[in-house]
């Protein structure tokens, strides 16, 4: 039964995968989570330009840093 073992790790982790999928949810559960990718990304965007602004008044202000730092 030595070629047994390989073949009952192959059967674990094809159920590991169909669990995961179960777990994922229908339709509803994926609505949501592209909601929250959405709000993250937004976010982010809103950050960023935060951040530019900052530079900008800076720069205006005669600050000339390396904003690498």
């Amino acid at each position: 039964m030595v070629v047994a073992v390989p073949l009952l790790n192959v059967m674990r982790k094809v159920r590991g995968r169909r669990r995961r999928k179960r777990r994922k949810g229908g339709e509803g559960e994926r609505r949501r989570r592209e909601k929250i990718k959405e709000e993250k990304q937004e976010e982010n965007e809103e950050m960023e330009k935060g951040k530019k602004e900052e530079w900008e008044e800076k720069e205006e202000d005669g600050e000339e840093e390396d904003h690498l730092q």
